[in-house]
């Protein structure tokens, strides 16, 4: 069984949520795909836009994902950690 926490910079762990905060106990998932569902709050896909009046189509790819967020999995194999921003691909400009 593995278990998932997202850890930041200082060592604390998210609590999940749009605006997370951090503690020393954090909240854990239960899979890879519900940390990835978290992180996807800091993604931005956009791909249109109302500019100057004018619906504006594009295909747009920011990550914004913290650099310093560790993504822990924990199981009966040990502990690795990885980083967070690498779930999902590198940021794309308009």
């Amino acid at each position: 069984m593995k278990a998932y926490k997202i850890k930041n910079a200082e060592g604390l762990f998210s609590k999940g949520g749009t605006n997370p905060t951090f503690t020393k106990r954090g909240k854990t998932w239960g899979s890879i795909g519900a940390v990835k569902l978290h992180l996807r709050f800091f993604c931005d896909d956009r791909k249109c836009e109302i500019i100057d009046g004018k619906y504006t189509s594009y295909k747009l790819w920011q990550n914004h994902i913290p650099e310093d967020w560790i993504v822990v999995e924990l199981s009966e194999e040990g502990i690795k950690e990885y980083s967070a921003k690498e779930l999902y691909p590198k940021t794309e400009e308009k």
